[in-house]
């Protein structure tokens, strides 16, 4: 009988710790799209205008892994789609 409760502990609280871990996922998600409104924006432009994944990879990096925040090489990746989007 104290095996079963211990199981009972143990997988509360494993429960408890997914949880949490959800929650803070869940946060955490919501203050980069916070921090990265501007991003997200022209992410859901290049999505919409049928641009591949490298291409919305490839504005990630510069906008964040870069450090740019001046938009002029996302204004370049953006006319590019775009002109993808017409042929």
């Amino acid at each position: 009988m104290k095996a079963a409760g211990g199981r009972y502990v143990c997988s509360l609280v494993l429960t408890l710790h997914l949880m949490l871990q959800v929650r803070w996922a869940v946060l955490n998600d919501a203050a980069l799209l916070r921090a990265h409104k501007g991003l997200h924006e022209r992410l859901a432009t290049l999505m919409s205008n049928g641009a591949s994944v490298g291409t919305c990879v490839a504005l990630i990096e510069q906008e964040i892994g870069g450090g740019q925040s001046s938009g002029g090489s996302t204004d370049a990746v953006l006319a590019l789609t775009q002109q993808q989007g017409t042929q």
